[in-house]
């Protein structure tokens, strides 16, 4: 009783965002879902990914022919050397298991757009897991394709003096937004029910397509297994829009999912889903409440 009480401020939350995205003119979705709406989505993405060791979703964000460059003065001094790397190498490297996640922060993106053509210049510091590794810039070009924003090239500098730390920003529906993008990024790495329930709480509670509401991690698992374990199908999705509220203790994110077929890549269902998170004691966003349905056929 008491578990379920604590549900009850999420369900009524969600009902008002329910409503509210029903008043709005019906939106037609694309055959396949654009992830990378904005060239500055796609970078993003980019970080999410190496984050999560997950090379296939790297991948989608490269054009095949991409270049991958360092530029920077050698050890012993003299002029700056250009170094060519691989895309090939580059995701062999991001898939292959580590133990320290590769963690790029950026700030101070400076985006600049005409029509399909796009430019990123940003400073970044790296980190192998929570440790300092080097600095530097990154300078992107972006194409927009028939299938959202993709890299064209990447080209950066290296360095381990001179640093600066990443500012520390407030937390924001932004913060959300990238747990739930490293949600489905790691969900796609490692498919699986107990992936799932990696990031819901041991109360959480999930709306069935019933409508009945499953509680708890035997609940959920019981209800998403026969989606999750070896299913045929891969569920992908991309948040849109994240809010925090509650002094900044509770949010949610809202987005489009899709369901694709595991060999083809062919998109079967989409849909759209709210989830709401809380902030644990240690700091870390895991989901209360999480729904979802499909689009009118």
């Amino acid at each position: 009783m008491h578990r379920l009480a604590s549900v009850r401020p999420a369900a009524i939350l969600l009902a008002c965002v329910v409503a509210l995205e029903s008043a709005r003119p019906p939106v037609h979705p694309p055959a396949a879902l654009r992830a990378q709406d904005t060239p500055l989505a796609a970078v993003r993405a980019l970080f999410d990914g190496m984050r999560a060791g997950d090379s296939a979703a790297v991948r989608r964000l490269f054009v095949p022919a991409a270049r991958l460059a360092s530029i920077g003065a050698p050890r012993g001094g003299g002029p700056a050397v250009l170094r060519d790397d691989r895309l090939a190498d580059f995701l062999k490297a991001i898939g292959t298991p580590h133990d320290k996640a590769w963690d790029e922060r950026t700030w101070d993106e400076e985006v600049r757009v005409d029509g399909p053509l796009a430019s990123i210049w940003t400073p970044y510091a790296f980190y192998l897991g929570g440790t300092f590794s080097h600095c530097g810039v990154d300078a992107f070009q972006l194409a927009q394709l028939a299938e959202g924003w993709r890299i064209v090239s990447l080209v950066d500098t290296q360095r381990r003096e001179g640093c600066s730390e990443p500012p520390v920003r407030p937390a924001s529906g932004e913060t959300l937004m990238q747990r739930d993008r490293k949600f489905d990024a790691v969900l796609a790495s490692s498919p699986g029910v107990e992936t799932w329930l990696r990031f819901f709480a041991d109360d959480a509670a999930q709306l069935g397509p019933d409508h009945t509401i499953r509680q708890g991690h035997a609940a959920i698992r019981a209800l998403m297994r026969s989606d999750l374990d070896d299913s045929p199908r891969q569920l992908r999705w991309r948040p849109t829009e994240g809010a925090l509220f509650d002094g900044g203790q509770l949010g949610l994110s809202v987005g489009r999912w899709q369901s694709l077929d595991r060999r083809s890549g062919q998109v079967q269902l989409t849909g759209r889903y709210v989830t709401i998170w809380r902030k644990q004691a240690d700091g870390e966003w895991k989901i209360i409440f999480d729904t979802g349905e499909p689009d009118p056929r």
